[in-house]
């Protein structure tokens, strides 16, 4: 007979997975948005991305990055939820080479009471091609990738050693990891709008502990428009999203999140605001950039991102990351 303790952290574990979809069944790495400052715009940041948390949305976007940057984030999903612990953080690091490229290396991590983790590891480059590619002519365009190593375990115990839940093959694994890569590009047309395209986990990650249980494939696609100079903002940046997520379960709806977000920041002080609506969410957020040193600056981004979910107990996220920008 299995244990109640053994029933209680396996409930626990299944619960995460019900929590984590709200309805919607998805594999692990559901957890696909990175950085405050691209939450508060609900994910439409796919043509626009311009900080350390790039990998995550579009790697072509550490294209837009011109100096060494660093970014910092945590913030607890679902928070507010009566016994629910849940954790993300999110580590970037970017240092462009000038006429070589732009790297970046990012980690990630999400877990869950204890029982239930992901890790994400991701090496990162891209480059502006126009210089490589003569005829692009004034039409801008950057290539970026993403090599990810992606692993999701389970703690088992403490479970009594004599509970037969422990015979059964999926728990005689500990967790999977699979490797797999991401691709984006940027096209700039006309100047101030530009076009985002992403595709990740283009190779076939298969992280499951007994069958099989691939990483779906995304795509996404934006569309932006910089607006410089307008009264008191020094920019206006709104744009369109769409990302696919081919999972083979769940209605078509499902794979589909369609994003809208505007992102402002003021001419003095330092200081931005952003909203986005999406088919999950509705956000909000604010940014305060301030100089911490000689040639260091410092941006701390805030946002608060209500979900679309039948929780009535739950609030939203409350999301805070700290960035960094080294001036050479």
């Amino acid at each position: 007979m299995i244990s109640v303790k053994s029933k209680i952290r396996l409930a626990a574990a299944l619960s995460f997975v019900l929590l984590l979809t709200c309805g919607k069944i998805y594999a692990a790495f559901l957890v696909e948005s990175f950085g405050s400052r691209a939450a508060g715009k609900a994910g439409a940041v796919i043509a626009t991305i311009d900080d350390a948390s790039a990998a995550g949305w579009n790697p072509a976007g550490l294209a837009n990055i011109k100096e060494p940057s660093a970014l910092f984030e945590y913030y607890s999903p679902f928070s507010g939820l009566p016994g629910v612990s849940l954790d993300y953080m999110l580590a970037s690091l970017v240092y462009p080479y000038p006429e070589i490229g732009h790297f970046g290396i990012s980690y990630s991590v999400f877990r869950g009471d204890g029982i239930y983790c992901e890790h994400a590891l991701s090496l990162s480059a891209a480059r502006e091609l126009n210089d490589w590619i003569p005829d692009f002519g004034k039409v801008r365009v950057a290539a970026g990738v993403n090599l990810k190593y992606l692993y999701h375990g389970y703690d088992w115990e403490p479970m009594d050693s004599g509970d037969p839940i422990l015979n059964d093959p999926i728990t005689k694994k500990d967790g999977a990891g699979a490797f797999t890569a991401d691709l984006g590009f940027i096209v700039e047309p006309v100047e101030q709008l530009p076009l985002g395209l992403s595709f990740r986990n283009i190779i076939p990650a298969d992280i499951g502990l007994k069958e099989k249980d691939s990483v779906p494939f995304s795509a996404s696609l934006g569309a932006g428009y910089r607006i410089y100079d307008a009264g008191y903002f020094k920019s206006i940046t709104p744009e369109l999203s769409f990302i696919y997520r081919d999972q083979v379960w769940g209605d078509p709806s499902d794979k589909i999140k369609l994003s809208a977000g505007v992102e402002a920041w003021l001419k003095h002080p330092s200081i931005g605001i952003r909203t986005g609506l999406s088919s999950d969410e509705v956000a909000f957020g604010a940014s305060y950039g301030m100089k911490a040193m000689e040639n260091i600056s410092m941006q701390l981004d805030y946002a608060a991102v209500l979900p679309f979910t039948p929780l009535s107990d739950h609030w939203g996220h409350h999301r805070v990351s700290l960035s960094a920008n080294f001036f050479r």
